[in-house]
């Protein structure tokens, strides 16, 4: 028999194949039963919801980690980067968040950005973590309009309108309408909001930005050393703020502490280089270092950076003149007039009470385009073009401004504007190391002088009161600048007399009110006016005072709204009314004047200030921001061209104007000084313009005559050191640091200090008011006349200034009337005297204006005269203990009789000091024409330097009290 051999082993139940497969596909199926049973994985919409419900709750961190997986992954999920962001953005990652919501398309990303930012500043006023999200959207997308304007306001509230200039033009250049322009309107300009800034400082006080918005509130509100505590603290707090070390710069440099300044320029990181702030302080250091190329090469590159500067181009034009560069340096001078008539026309239309027509907006239109701001003037352009206004003149500009704008950079100035462009700044090299002051930091142990003053006009007889036609407040134009005083000595008595001119209601014209002269008879005073004939019944201003025929008496010469008058002294006590039809034929409104000779044929000449002009100047009443009467501003006039009469020397006068004078002569003149700047210099003219520049008129000869030039720009007199035109009124002149030049004293408006203007030998000038101590002193005073004197005769000379508002604007917490300030001298800088210890009137508040000083009493002390508005005039004798002699000295010329200029130089404590005799000055006003010296027991040695160049010697007993200087022969000297 045989074996099967497909036949195998029998295998367990377990082991079946068949077995395995059956279960395999039983647990398949149960498994796929219950996957079907379970829920599904939440959506990305549902991981989104959550995430935003954990946000509602605060649980800002498990919101981020929720939506990890959706932001990891390529691409990120649209939504959950959103959610994530604001995640981050409230746990404060703002760099992160950024960072994720640049994963989005750029306008996507842009979008949220600036969502993120609105919310960072509504939620909470973080202004830095604002901007740093709306440079990000502008980042993500570059023509964000929302964001640039957004951007733009923050940078204007934190008073950075220069990093703001790009984001507004980019408005303009998108063609949408914005109210930031205004911001771009002015060099010095910000978003002031000071709640909005002072509550984001509390609730966030880490964060910079708001301090420097509340520095600069502070330095405008004359809180210097809060404004530098407020940008040291926004540095510490951000040190890579570039434009915060430039404002420190700025502050320091403006206190003129110039160690401070040379510890910032060691400090200074590389960013704040990228400030034109940075740079201009820089170049202040290098000249106060005396560092003229240095100084030019940093005021050169923060030019360039901010074209439209006005401070830099005048400091520009002054260094430029000092090294040389003569034509660019009267390029600059140009540039710095250009920049100022636009100021003016900014002013006239944006802050005038009036809403400006078709014409004012052309006029503003024009003056944008004549400073190559010319996407400024698009702007007015499309506003002008929406409200369909002068068709005509709106295609012209358009066709003027289309090539203009095709490929202009988005910054203020057109590059062909700026003088510098073409001029090779690398010739001057950079300064890198700054030397420190000498002086010691520590306050001068200064101890007061003993200067008293007593209020004698009513008890010496001495009663006049200025009338200017109305109640107070002023409220037209003419009332506010009150009227003139001269100190003459008509009987040649010795005894300087006084005139005054008066005012009256409007029309002028009313017999009641006449100029007014009062002869002084030693201890009184009495009114001569009607035995003198004089009578003159126009709206008097300033008066001046000289020989004008040369027949050894004095004559003046009054200053009126409408025609001015020559009244000549007969020598027999009265004074017949000199009818030059020229006077007559011109009727301007002149408020000072100055005669003296300005042709040097021994006659002196006339220089009439003329003021503003305008068909409603005399009877238009403006409106106050609360809708209230004001007066008006002087922006809201024309400029009248100033006068210049030569005198023929048969009692006629011609104009100067056009040949002596070719400059143009427009400036809202208040006040004028003729004065020598030293003893090698000829005489000047020197007007103070209200809000334009100033003039400084030098001769020099063309063909054998005198032709006078306006240099005021290009010597660095004509503005304050931050290039701005002051409303600037008195004048007072002297050699302030006694160094043999003569300084310039300048009182200007409320809340703009007075300013000093020092002589740097060489014809310039320099604003050193801060150095003087006089920046602060004067910020909360609006000055008017003001005179320099030596009250104590301890050689050292005092600043009298008289002040009082031109409105009562007491209901906004502006001074109204005020105290007047008598600063002394202590070598170095000056300081205010305690006016209850100088005398009863220095503790009164008046309205001050024209201040004129003389010795009534003949008793070797200067003495001040002081007019005022709604009161009597104040006869102020000076009552000093004196420190030493004095001697009076009265000069004769030889051929300028009145030697108007002449100067005086002799040995006090073994050093040369310097005095001069000048004409105008003070405000509206004429001094007696002396001066007086401190002398010592010994007799005094004089070196007279005359105002033709000739030199004399002269010595004067030590018993004279007074005497005449003649020019070539000597000295009568006058026992005491």
């Amino acid at each position: 028999m045989t074996q099967d051999s497909s036949a195998s082993p029998t295998r367990p139940w377990y082991q079946s194949p068949l077995l395995w497969l059956a279960v395999i596909g039983i647990g398949a199926a149960v498994a796929g039963v219950l996957w079907l049973l379970q829920p599904a994985p939440p959506s990305s919409v549902e991981l989104v919801a959550q995430a935003e419900e954990l946000l509602r709750q605060g649980e800002f961190q498990q919101a981020e980690q929720l939506l990890q997986p959706l932001v990891s992954k390529t691409p990120p999920d649209h939504n959950a980067v959103v959610v994530v962001a604001r995640a981050l953005f409230k746990q404060d990652q703002i760099q992160e968040c950024i960072e994720l919501l640049n994963k989005l398309p750029e306008r996507d990303a842009a979008a949220s950005l600036l969502t993120l930012a609105r919310a960072s500043l509504e939620t909470s006023p973080k202004m830095s973590q604002g901007e740093l999200l709306y440079r990000a959207a502008l980042e993500a997308n570059p023509d964000n309009i929302d964001a640039h304007r957004e951007l733009a306001r923050i940078l204007g509230l934190s008073a950075r309108r220069h990093e703001a200039i790009p984001h507004i033009l980019s408005l303009i250049r998108a063609g949408k309408e914005t109210d930031l322009i205004i911001l771009l309107a002015r060099e010095r300009s910000m978003i002031r909001d000071e709640q909005s800034l002072e509550a984001a400082h509390k609730l966030i006080p880490d964060d910079p930005l708001p301090l420097l918005g509340l520095a600069w509130i502070e330095l405008e509100d004359g809180r210097q050393e809060q404004a530098i505590e407020y940008v040291r603290e926004a540095i510490k707090l951000n040190p890579d703020l570039g434009t915060a070390w430039g404002r420190l710069g700025t502050y320091l440099s403006l206190a003129e502490d110039w160690n401070g300044l040379v510890d910032w320029s060691e400090d200074l990181p590389q960013v704040a280089y990228e400030s034109p702030e940075t740079w201009q302080a820089l170049g202040d250091l290098a000249r106060e270092n005396k560092d003229t190329t240095g100084a030019l090469r940093c005021y050169g590159e923060a030019l360039q950076m901010n074209p439209e500067s006005h401070a830099l181009t005048f400091q520009m034009a002054q260094l430029l003149a000092q090294h040389g560069e003569q034509e660019l340096a009267g390029k600059m001078a140009k540039r710095v007039e250009e920049l100022q008539a636009f100021e003016q026309t900014l002013n006239r239309t944006f802050f005038s009470d009036q809403q400006p027509g078709p014409e004012q907006l052309f006029a503003l239109i024009d003056a944008y385009m004549s400073v190559g701001r010319y996407w400024e003037a698009t702007a007015l352009v499309s506003a002008a073009g929406q409200a369909e206004v002068a068709p005509n003149q709106l295609a012209r500009a358009i066709e003027i401004l289309r090539p203009e704008i095709s490929n202009l950079p988005l910054q203020l100035t057109a590059p062909k504007f700026n003088p510098l462009t073409g001029f090779d700044l690398q010739q001057f090299p950079v300064p890198t190391k700054f030397s420190r002051s000498n002086e010691a930091s520590a306050a001068r142990n200064w101890q007061a002088p003993e200067i008293r003053f007593t209020e004698d006009a009513a008890q010496r007889g001495l009663v006049f009161t200025f009338n200017n036609g109305n109640p107070e407040p002023t409220q037209h134009m003419y009332e506010f600048t009150g009227g003139g005083i001269a100190a003459i000595d008509v009987n040649r008595d010795e005894l300087p007399d006084l005139m005054f001119t008066q005012g009256g209601t409007w029309p002028p014209g009313n017999e009641d009110a006449s100029d007014s002269l009062f002869l002084n008879r030693g201890e009184e005073f009495i009114d001569i006016t009607e035995n003198a004939r004089i009578s003159d019944t126009d709206f008097g201003q300033g008066v001046a005072t000289g020989d004008f025929n040369a027949d050894g008496f004095p004559d003046f010469y009054v200053a009126n709204v409408g025609a001015n008058v020559l009244w000549e002294n007969n020598g027999d006590g009265t004074f017949t009314k000199n009818e030059v039809q020229q006077f007559a034929d011109e009727k301007k409104w002149t408020t000072s004047t100055l005669m003296a000779d300005l042709n040097n044929d021994g006659l002196p000449d006339i220089y009439d200030v003329n003021y503003v002009t305008g068909a409603d100047v005399f009877t238009r009443v403006c409106q106050g921001q609360d809708g209230a009467p004001a007066i008006c501003m002087p922006f809201d006039f024309n400029a009248e061209s100033d006068s210049i009469w030569i005198n023929e020397g048969n009692g006629e006068f011609r104009s100067a104007v056009g040949k002596e004078f070719p400059s143009a002569l427009t400036g809202k003149g208040l006040g004028i000084a003729a004065f020598r700047d030293a003893v090698d210099r000829p005489l000047a003219l020197f007007v103070s313009n209200d809000t334009t520049p100033n003039f400084l008129f030098r001769p020099s000869e063309d063909d054998g005559n005198s032709v006078w030039h306006d240099e005021a720009i290009t010597s660095g007199a004509a503005l304050n050191e931050q290039g701005k035109a002051e409303g600037s009124m008195g004048i007072a002149v002297d050699d302030f640091n006694r160094d043999g030049q003569f300084d310039l004293y300048v009182t200007n408006f409320l809340a703009e200090s007075n300013t000093v203007y020092e002589n740097m030998t060489g014809g310039f000038f320099t604003d050193a008011t801060e150095r003087n101590g006089l920046q602060q002193a004067t910020w909360n005073f609006l000055g008017f006349g003001t005179q320099s004197l030596d009250a104590d005769l301890d050689g050292k000379c005092e600043l009298f200034v008289t002040n009082g508002h031109i409105d009562d604007l007491s209901r906004f917490n502006r001074p109204y009337r005020m105290t007047p300030q008598l600063f002394s001298y202590d070598g170095n800088e000056f300081h205010q005297l305690d006016g209850n210890n100088v005398g009863e009137y220095f503790a009164q508040t008046k309205l001050g204006r024209s201040v004129a000083t003389l010795d009534w009493n003949r008793d070797g002390r200067k003495d001040i005269v002081v007019g005022h508005l709604y009161d009597p005039t104040a006869l102020l004798t000076n009552q000093s203990a004196a420190q030493n002699k004095s001697v009076t000295l009265r000069f004769v010329g030889q051929k300028n009789r009145d030697a108007t200029g002449v100067i005086v130089e002799f040995e006090r404590g073994g050093k040369q000091e310097f005095r001069q005799l000048t004409a105008g000055g003070g405000y509206q006003a004429s001094n007696e024409p002396t001066l007086v010296l401190p002398v010592t027991a010994e007799a005094l040695e004089l070196r007279v330097h005359w105002p033709n160049n000739g030199e004399q010697y002269v010595s004067i007993p030590e018993d004279a009290s007074q005497a005449v200087a003649i020019e070539g022969r000597g000295v009568l000297a006058i026992p005491n």
